[in-house]
């Protein structure tokens, strides 16, 4: 995300999704994957993901999550909580 909103053309950040269906929840098979994995591993995944909501937070700016998908779990109101 680094030097995403440097640029004087950029104005809004559209973060979009790729699949069958959107859920605002964790993925099954990471959550297996993390079960699995040491203490470590999960330190380590922990922090990456504590550092990409920080990063996204600190964005200049407007950013908004955009899917075409079906939602899934509370993915209904996402759109409206995820536009700053």
């Amino acid at each position: 995300m680094r030097g995403w909103t440097r640029g004087a053309d950029i104005r809004v950040v559209i973060i979009r999704g790729d699949g069958p269906s959107f859920s605002a929840g964790a993925d099954v098979e990471w959550l297996k994957r993390m079960a699995a994995a040491s203490f470590g591993e999960n330190l380590a995944d922990a922090s990456a993901l504590a550092d990409l909501m920080h990063g996204l937070d600190r964005l200049s700016k407007p950013t908004s999550l955009m899917f075409t998908a079906r939602p899934m779990a509370a993915a209904w109101v996402s759109p409206a909580v995820a536009t700053s």
